[in-house]
C-alpha cells in the first residue's frame, strides 16, 4: 500500500500475460469542479508518503498472515525521472511484487517495474490520483486494448483484452483500524473493466473489479476493499479487505515497542527428530535483513553453529538444517540486534535448549507374551516401550487386537510412562487365539517404531485353563503313570507327586513338585526310594498307585507308593518336610487308598491288584507301622480299582471294588461291608448289565439324598457312559443311570469342584488327552460333561487328582502329565478370589 493506490489492488497488480500492442494509455480526462469548490487533498496533504524508511503492515480478510509493503529503493525511468520503488510481500509467496511511483504537482503516477506483465505495463505512466482532488472528481486512468498472449477460442489467432479503469473521488471519511483512528481519510474508487474479445467472434467475457481505497494524510493507504464480478468470479461478488496494522514513515509510527520472543521451537519438554525444523515466533513481523549468522544461530552438541537455511516470514523465523541434526542437546540463540519491520531491536539475547532424539523406539516387553495360554477373558494387554510414545500416535489403528483376521473392538491408552494398555470393550471369547499387532507408533520426537510387533495368546478355554505341563519337558519321560495331590512337605500347601514311567535312560521314579506360597509349583525333585523299588536289568518297577496320609502316627502326611511288580513303600515325612523310606510292604498292589478303616483314629492302607482276587487291608499299629490285618476275597476275579466309604451308614468304612470282569451277567462291582468285629463280610455284587466291565470307581452322594452312591467308568469306545449307581432308601442299588461321556474313560474321582457344597465327578479320558467334568445340579442330577484338554496318558485309575494348589478356593486338577488350573467364572467365585486366580496365571506361565 504505502500511498500506492493500486499496489494492493488486483487491477494494478496485473493479471494477464504477453506484451502490449503499443496503444498505450489514453491521456487522463477529468471533470472540472465548480470554481468555488474546496479541494479535499493536494500534494501538500501528503496522502502518499514515500519516505525512504517507509513500511506498512496490513491484515487481510483473505487469510491470517499479514501483507507487508515497504520502500525498496528507486528506479530511473525512461524520461530520466526517478521513481520510488515499493515492494509488496504476500504471505506464503516467495516472490515479491514491485512497482514504481512518482509524485508531482499534477498527481501520482505508477510505473511498471522490470519484469512486469502486459497488464501492468499497460498502466505504465497512468495517474493513480490527480491533484488537487475534489469530491466527485472522475478521471479515466486507462482505456486501451492489449494482446494478453492467450487464445481462448483455440482458432490459432491471438485474442484481445480491452482495459478501462475509471477513478472517482468519493469524499472524506473516518476509518478505524488496528493502527488507530484516522480522520479525513480520502476515499477513492477505481472500477476496472477487463473485456476479453475472442478473435473467432465468440461472446465477450468481462470481469469488473471495484476497489475502494482510503488514504490518510502522512500515512497513506489505511484500508482497501476490493470486489470482483463477472466471468470467473461466480454469482456472488468476492470481496477482500486489507486494513493497516502497523506503519512507519519517517518519524511517524504507531508502534514504538521493541519486539519480543513468543516461543522457540522445538521446546525443552519434548525431544524432536533429527530432521526437525527450528522456529522462533516473535510478537510482530520481523525484518529478514536483520537476521544474520551472527544474530541468529542453532548451536549443536559439539558447540558449533549448525549449517542450514534461515527464512523469515512475517513474525516467524524458520531455520532448516542442511543435514540431519545430531543426537543430543541443541541451543537456539537469537541475538539482540534482530529487528522488527519498523526497525526496533530485540534488545536482549534470547536462547532456548532442545533435545534431538535420533533413536527409534523399541518394545521391551509385553503381556501376554507370545503363545501365553489361559489368558483371562477380561485381560488387559500391556506393551512397554523403552521410551514414552507420542500419545497422538497411539490409537486403535496402531495398536490392534485381532481375531481371525478381524479387528476386535478395544480402547487404547497410555500411562504416565512408556506403557500402552489395550483393553477389549467386551469379554474375549473362550478358548480362542488372539493376535496383537503394533505398527506405526512414534516416540515423542516422531521417530517411528524400529520394528513392528505381532504376537498371539490363547484365552482360557473355560472353567479349567489350558493344561500346564507337570513333567519335566526334557527328561525322556513317556508320561506319568500315577499322580496324587496333598501336603507332603508340611507347609500347609498342596503338593503334586507323580510316578514317572521313564525310559531306558530315565528309569521308573517318583517325583515331588512342592506347592509354593506364590501359587506356583516348584521344579520337580526326585524322591529317594528303597532298593526294593529300584528297577533292575531284569525287572521294571513302574509306579501304579500313590496315597497320601499320616501312616506313621507322627501327625505329618506321608506318601505311600506302590508298584504292581515290586511292592509298596511308605515314605515318612520328616520334621524338616523331606520324605525318606520308612517301611517296605512286600505285597504286590496296584491301587492304594487311605482311610481310618477300624475307627481307632489312625489312618490305615487298603490296596488291590488287578491279578489278585483279594483286597489287602493294612492297619496302622500304635508304633506307627502298618500290619497286614486281612485280605477279604473277591471270588474268582481280581480287583481293578478300590473306593472306601460308609455305604450302609453304620459308621464303619466299607469297601467298593471294581472287578476285572466283563459280560452282561457278570458281577462287575463288589461291595464288602465291614461287620461290627471289623471283619469284612462276603461281597455283594452289582452288574453293568452290558458286556463292559467297570474300570474306575468313586464313592459319594451324587444326588444329594444323604446316601453314598457309586460312580464307575467303563473305558468303552463311543458311545460310552459313566455309570451312576444311586443307593435306594433300603440300601439297595437299582440299575445304573448312564451319563453320556467321551470314550476311553478310565480314572474317576469325586470332589466339590465349583464350591456349591455338592459332589461332582472328574473323569480322565486315556488316549484322548481330555478331562471330563460332571457338575451336580441343585436337583440332584449331573449336568452334561464339560471337556477340557489335558496332556499325557495313563490307564492307571490313580492318574487324576484334585487340590487347590494356589489356595484361591477353586480346586485344580492334576492328570498324568499336566495341571489344569481352575479359573473363576462370572457366575462363580468371588471377586477377590478371581483376582488372585488371574494374577497367578501370569506367574505360572512357563513354569517347568
Amino acid at each position: 500500500m504505502l500511498g500506492a493506490a493500486g499496489l494492493l489492488a488486483l487491477a494494478a497488480c496485473g493479471g494477464g500475460g504477453g506484451g502490449s500492442d503499443g496503444a498505450g494509455a489514453n491521456p487522463p480526462s477529468t471533470v472540472a469542479p465548480p470554481p468555488t469548490a474546496t479541494p479535499l487533498a493536494s500534494t501538500s496533504s501528503n496522502h502518499f508518503p514515500l519516505d525512504a524508511n517507509g513500511v506498512a503492515v496490513y491484515t487481510s480478510t483473505a487469510g491470517s498472515e499479514v501483507v507487508v509493503v515497504r520502500v525498496a529503493g528507486t528506479q530511473v525511468l525512461a524520461d530520466q525521472q526517478t521513481a520510488t520503488l515499493l515492494r509488496r510481500q504476500e504471505p506464503n509467496t516467495p516472490a515479491a511484487f514491485e512497482r514504481g511511483y512518482v509524485a508531482t504537482e499534477a498527481g501520482l503516477r505508477q510505473h511498471a517495474a522490470a519484469g512486469a506483465d502486459a497488464i501492468e505495463r499497460a498502466f505504465d505512466g497512468s495517474y493513480v490520483m490527480r491533484w488537487p482532488a475534489f469530491a466527485g472528481d472522475r478521471h479515466v486512468q486507462l482505456d486501451t486494448s492489449i494482446d494478453p498472449g492467450v487464445d481462448v477460442d483455440s482458432d490459432g489467432r491471438p485474442d484481445r483484452l480491452a482495459l478501462r479503469a475509471d477513478v472517482t473521488v468519493l469524499g472524506l471519511e473516518t476509518v478505524s483500524t488496528a493502527a488507530g483512528n484516522f480522520n479525513q481519510a480520502l476515499r477513492v474508487q477505481q472500477v476496472l473493466r477487463r473485456t476479453l474479445r475472442p478473435s473467432s467472434g465468440l461472446p465477450e467475457q468481462q470481469l469488473v473489479t471495484t476497489t475502494d481505497t482510503w488514504y490518510a494524510p502522512g500515512v497513506g493507504i489505511v484500508r482497501q476493499s476490493q470486489a470482483v464480478q463477472g466471468e470467473g468470479a461466480g454469482n456472488t461478488p468476492t470481496a477482500v479487505t486489507q486494513s493497516l496494522l502497523r506503519y512507519r514513515f519517517g518519524t511517524r509510527s504507531n508502534d514504538n515497542e521493541a519486539p519480543a520472543v513468543l516461543s522457540m521451537q522445538p521446546g525443552a519438554a519434548t525431544p524432536v527428530r533429527p530432521g526437525a525444523e527450528v522456529q522462533t515466533v516473535f510478537t510482530e513481523e520481523m525484518d529478514a535483513a536483520s537476521f544474520t549468522p551472527q544474530s541468529f544461530s542453532v548451536v549443536g552438541p559439539d558447540g558449533r553453529a549448525v549449517a542450514g537455511t534461515l527464512r523469515v516470514a512475517g513474525s516467524t523465523a524458520h531455520f532448516a538444517p542442511a543435514q540431519a541434526l545430531a543426537a543430543g542437546s541443541h541451543r537456539i540463540v537469537v541475538g539482540a540486534d534482530v529487528r522488527d519491520l519498523l526497525g526496533h531491536r530485540l534488545g536482549d539475547e534470547r536462547s532456548s535448549f532442545f533435545m534431538v532424539d535420533a533413536s527409534a523406539p523399541q518394545v521391551v516387553s509385553h503381556w501376554p507374551t507370545d503363545g501365553t495360554l489361559n489368558v483371562a477373558l477380561s485381560a488387559t494387554v500391556t506393551i512397554t516401550l523403552n521410551e514414552a510414545p507420542a500419545r497422538a500416535s497411539v490409537d486403535t489403528r496402531t495398536v490392534r487386537l485381532m481375531l481371525d483376521g478381524a479387528t476386535v473392538p478395544a480402547s487404547v491408552s497410555v500411562d504416565t510412562g512408556s506403557s500402552i494398555a489395550l483393553q477389549p470393550t467386551a469379554p474375549l471369547q473362550r478358548g480362542r487365539r488372539y493376535e496383537v499387532v503394533v505398527e506405526g507408533l512414534q516416540d515423542l520426537a516422531g521417530n517411528p517404531l524400529a520394528q513392528g510387533l505381532r504376537f498371539g495368546f490363547h484365552t482360557t478355554p473355560g472353567r479349567y485353563a489350558s493344561p500346564e505341563r507337570v513333567l519335566p519337558p526334557t527328561n525322556g519321560s513317556s508320561g506319568a503313570t500315577t499322580v496324587a495331590a496333598g501336603d507332603v512337605t508340611g507347609d500347609g500347601i498342596p503338593d503334586v507327586v507323580y510316578g514317572d514311567r521313564g525310559d531306558d535312560i530315565f528309569p521308573d521314579a517318583v517325583y515331588l513338585r512342592a506347592g509354593r506360597a506364590d501359587g506356583q509349583l516348584a521344579p520337580p525333585v526326585r524322591l529317594t526310594l528303597s532298593p526294593e523299588l529300584l528297577a533292575s536289568p531284569t525287572q521294571r518297577c513302574y509306579m501304579s498307585g500313590l496315597a497320601i496320609g499320616d501312616l506313621t502316627g507322627d501327625g505329618r502326611a506321608d506318601l505311600t507308593v506302590t508298584s504292581p511288580n515290586c511292592g509298596a513303600l511308605v515314605l515318612r515325612q520328616t520334621d524338616t518336610g523331606s520324605l525318606e523310606p520308612a517301611q517296605f510292604l512286600n505285597e504286590l498292589m496296584q491301587v492304594l487308598r487311605v482311610a481310618d478303616v477300624n475307627g481307632d483314629g489312625r489312618l490305615d492302607l487298603v490296596g488291590v491288584q488287578n491279578y489278585w482276587n483279594k483286597v489287602f487291608v493294612w492297619l496302622q499299629q500304635a508304633d506307627g507301622r502298618l500290619a497286614l490285618d486281612q485280605t477279604p476275597g473277591l471270588g474268582n476275579v481280581a480287583g481293578r480299582d478300590l473306593a472306601l466309604g460308609d455305604i450302609d451308614g453304620d459308621g464303619r468304612i466299607d469297601l467298593v471294588v471294581a472287578l476285572r470282569a466283563e459280560g452282561p451277567e457278570t458281577a462287575n462291582i463288589a461291595i464288602l461291608r465291614q461287620g461290627p468285629d471289623g471283619r469284612f463280610e462276603l461281597a455283594r455284587h452289582l452288574s453293568t448289565g452290558s458286556t463292559l466291565g467297570i474300570w474306575g470307581l468313586a464313592v459319594g452322594d451324587f444326588n444329594g439324598d444323604g446316601r453314598l452312591d457309586i460312580a464307575g467308568t467303563t473305558s468303552a469306545n463311543a458311545p460310552a457312559s459313566v455309570l451312576l449307581y444311586l443307593q435306594a432308601t433300603d440300601g439297595s442299588f437299582p440299575a445304573a443311570t448312564r451319563l453320556p461321556t467321551m470314550d476311553g474313560a478310565f480314572g474317576v474321582l469325586a470332589g466339590d469342584v465349583n464350591g456349591d457344597g455338592r459332589l461332582d465327578l472328574v473323569v480322565q479320558h486315556e488316549g484322548w488327552f481330555h478331562v471330563g467334568l460332571y457338575l451336580q445340579t441343585a436337583t440332584g442330577t449331573m449336568a452334561a460333561e464339560e471337556l477340557y484338554a489335558s496332556t499325557g496318558r495313563s490307564i492307571e485309575v490313580q492318574s487324576v487328582a484334585l487340590a487347590d494348589f494356589n489356595r484361591d478356593g477353586l480346586p485344580d486338577i492334576v492328570t498324568a502329565a499336566s495341571v489344569l488350573w481352575q479359573v473363576p467364572l462370572p457366575s462363580g467365585a468371588t471377586a477377590s478370589s478371581a483376582a488372585r486366580a488371574w494374577r497367578s496365571f501370569s506367574l505360572r506361565s512357563g513354569t517347568p
